[in-house]
């Protein structure tokens, strides 16, 4: 698959040219179909397995004259936002359906493609759950401050976008405040007189 042939089909399905230098919300957003298909479907069967099957932001974004931070952002705005539509979900499935010739509601072979997802993501969920439970263990023992450990559990506690909020609003600031700070000179303590033996 030639990543052209990707840019032509969602520009068809969505009636504009996501190529276009604008900042339009629909040619954004088009880009963000865009990038995850290219993303997690660009061989035709979605690509969970092996991160190294992805294809990279550079290569994607090269395609449309978009840097690879916008790429990675693109995909987090279809991540985030447009995946919960069903207008964005229609596009998507009309647009895998001309490139790769899935029937998405009728196929056995994509519902043997989705069972095959399904059982990798439920592998990778226990994976996590176990290595969830091996980072919680690991912070009982390491604060010996109850309050200290209740914080800690608290920020486990929080979802992606919380804990991005969370840096990016109180983290980050408290970390440049804590480095302007000025060290205090440590004065030597001399008690007594030296005297020569």
């Amino acid at each position: 698959m030639r990543f052209d042939k990707i840019i032509e089909v969602v520009s068809n399905v969505l009636g504009l040219d996501i190529t276009e230098n604008t900042r339009q919300i629909d040619v954004i957003f088009g880009r963000a179909l865009y990038y995850h298909i290219c993303r997690n479907y660009y061989d035709g069967v979605k690509m969970v397995a092996k991160a190294d099957n992805s294809v990279s932001y550079h290569r994607i974004g090269s395609a449309i004259k978009r840097d690879h931070a916008t790429v990675m952002n693109g995909l987090k705005v279809w991540d985030n936002e447009l995946s919960k539509f069903t207008k964005w979900q229609d596009n998507k499935e009309k647009c895998l359906t001309i490139l790769f010739n899935i029937e998405v509601d009728d196929s056995v072979l994509f519902k043997d493609k989705i069972e095959e997802i399904i059982n990798v993501y439920e592998w990778k969920m226990e994976k996590l759950k176990k290595h969830h439970q091996e980072e919680i263990e690991k912070i009982k023992g390491n604060y010996k401050n109850e309050n200290t450990s209740s914080i800690m559990f608290e920020l486990l506690n929080l979802n992606d976008s919380e804990i991005l909020e969370f840096y990016e609003t109180r983290l980050k600031p408290f970390k440049i405040l804590l480095r302007s700070r000025k060290m205090q000179k440590k004065i030597p303590v001399i008690q007594g007189a030296l005297i020569n033996k």
